[in-house]
């Protein structure tokens, strides 16, 4: 692994990490101000007209952006004029379905949304506008690896946001205009201020001819599997939820609905998927350098998930017990459920290897085998062992969902090898990435005294 890989990897994590808890910081803000000004009503009113942008969404090609990450990164080092051919095409296709929605969205406003409610979708179909924009800055800077400059887009998309919320709900009393205008005007506002680097990084690719991609026959080739790879993983998550109802109760849903989102935002506390997604396909021709860089991501994924879930385990129960005590019968299945963290440290290493080598159809048959698994073991170990047969569940199904992910990608890249002695071995590579991580941790200690 080279000196500037491993120093782009180990800023990336970094910067998204605390991207990440920066975010999370400002959602919660941002949550408790528009409760406080808002009525349950004008909630809702907002909840409705932002689920038509979400509706509409679905037919921009954004559910389509780690497909052309992924296509974008293994084109960039073969060939630079398919690679900018990618993102001309795919970005022009987004712009011609977002104007299509905008102009459906403003103009046929009266024809689907509640009476008094026109003016609240017209404010959010420009979001359809801006959504090309963001995608091809969020795109270039993945495939470019400019981590820091997506964390900076996203921190300052974020907290503008919840300045123009204060400002417009404290000093102009404004309620559902605001908090909708806000998000539309966060975005124009953090395009606006990372445009230039934008500019400064497409440089390279300016004067290059681009060749003609045809979009359409990516997404009806390989790119239709990963759009389904995710709607079968919704339907998964939904399927438990389900099943749980019927098996247990209410009550029972609600203590998993605990225990799922505590498990999700402890998972989400090391972003490591959004670091190696971008990098994996870009060397996928060059298979040894591809098998170091996923073996070294595996070891040090599954280090820091697993310390990770020894936290969660001790921090968590102790708030939720302050904070929710009726919510306390959930802490056990939380806690059971972190040894959930072990497979999830493989599986984000191991799926852009499905994109890379364009296997979207297999990870697409290994979800569906994932369904069929819960379906025979959450009936048996519920009747086994009760609610706690969810944890035992959840953690088998995915404990077995990796193995079969991984016997898949080892065919894919038969140079990866996982092993207990390599996890433990401490050779070259990790005294280079421990001298860039302890080297870059001073300069920013540095930088923030």
């Amino acid at each position: 692994m080279s000196d500037s890989l491993s120093s782009k990897a180990i800023s990336g994590s970094v910067w998204t990490t605390i991207s990440n808890w920066l975010l999370k910081g400002t959602t919660i803000l941002t949550t408790i101000i528009i409760l406080r000004y808002l009525s349950v009503r004008e909630y809702g009113i907002v909840q409705l007209i932002l689920s038509f942008f979400s509706f509409g969404i679905l037919f921009n090609l954004s559910s389509f952006h780690d497909l052309f990450v992924a296509e974008m990164g293994i084109e960039r080092g073969a060939s630079t004029e398919r690679a900018k051919g990618l993102f001309i095409g795919y970005i022009k296709t987004q712009a011609i379905f977002g104007i299509l929605l905008w102009v459906i969205f403003f103009l046929a406003a009266p024809l689907f949304a509640p009476s008094g409610t026109e003016i609240y979708v017209r404010i959010v179909s420009f979001m359809f506008l801006l959504s090309p924009m963001r995608e091809s800055l969020q795109l270039l800077f993945n495939v470019e690896l400019k981590f820091r400059e997506l964390a900076i887009f996203s921190v300052v998309e974020q907290t503008s946001r919840l300045i123009i919320l204060i400002t417009g709900l404290v000093w102009f009393e404004a309620r559902i205009s605001i908090v909708l205008l806000s998000t539309v005007l966060s975005q124009i506002l953090a395009l606006l201020i990372l445009t230039p680097t934008f500019t400064k990084i497409y440089a390279r690719y300016k004067g290059i001819f681009h060749a003609r991609v045809s979009i359409i026959s990516i997404l009806l080739a390989h790119g239709k599997w990963g759009l389904f790879v995710s709607y079968v993983s919704n339907f998964n998550k939904t399927l438990r939820i389900w099943l749980v109802q019927v098996l247990l109760g209410t009550e029972a849903v609600g203590l998993y609905g605990v225990a799922s989102n505590l498990f999700s935002h402890t998972r989400s506390i090391l972003p490591i998927s959004e670091v190696v997604s971008p990098i994996i396909p870009q060397y996928k021709n060059i298979p040894d350098k591809l098998s170091i860089i996923v073996n070294k991501g595996i070891k040090y994924s599954m280090l820091g998930y697993v310390t990770l879930g020894l936290i969660g385990a001790i921090i968590f129960p102790p708030i939720i017990k302050l904070l929710f005590p009726h919510f306390a019968e959930s802490i056990p299945l939380y806690q059971l459920m972190l040894i959930g963290l072990i497979p999830h440290s493989l599986t984000i290493i191991l799926t852009p290897i499905f994109y890379a080598y364009r296997a979207q159809k297999s990870l697409f048959f290994a979800y569906l085998r994932r369904i069929i698994l819960t379906l025979i073991f959450l009936p048996v170990f519920i009747k086994l062992f009760g609610i706690f047969g969810i944890a035992i569940e959840f953690v088998l199904t995915a404990l077995i969902f990796v193995l079969d992910r991984y016997f898949m990608a080892k065919k894919l890249l038969p140079e990866m090898r996982l092993s207990f002695s390599a996890l433990i071995k401490f050779d070259d590579y990790d005294r280079v990435i421990t001298s860039k991580l302890t080297t870059w941790l001073k300069k920013f200690s540095h930088i923030t005294r």
